[in-house]
């Protein structure tokens, strides 16, 4: 993951994503390409006053997490770089990602 740019966007729908960052906005275009999106879950346990954070795919059906998505920019309420600590726990569910579709590919 080195010499890739990763982002944690906010969006309007109160979604929290984090993705590999593949082309901004350019020539006025208002898309922003992405690849490899996973959707941050928050859960809190309010009796142990715990919040939990798991990754699930963003875009559900995927075939491949290398499949390109196109995020409109108008959508994004924020931007950052994730943490070292997210960028651990994100590789982590994207493997695991890719060995479901590895799996589901080779059964079909």
């Amino acid at each position: 993951m080195s010499n890739t740019v990763y982002k944690q966007f906010k969006l309007t729908s109160g979604d929290e994503v984090i993705c590999e960052l593949v082309e901004t906005n350019a020539d006025g275009e208002t898309d922003v390409i992405v690849r490899r999106a996973m959707k941050i879950i928050t859960t809190d346990d309010l009796e142990s006053n715990t919040r939990y954070y798991t990754f699930k795919p963003w875009v559900s059906f995927q075939d491949d997490t290398l499949d390109l998505v196109a995020l409109n920019s108008v959508h994004i309420v924020s931007e950052s770089t994730p943490s070292d600590t997210v960028m651990l726990h994100y590789a982590g569910a994207l493997s695991d990602a890719d060995k479901y579709n590895s799996i589901r590919k080779h059964t079909n």
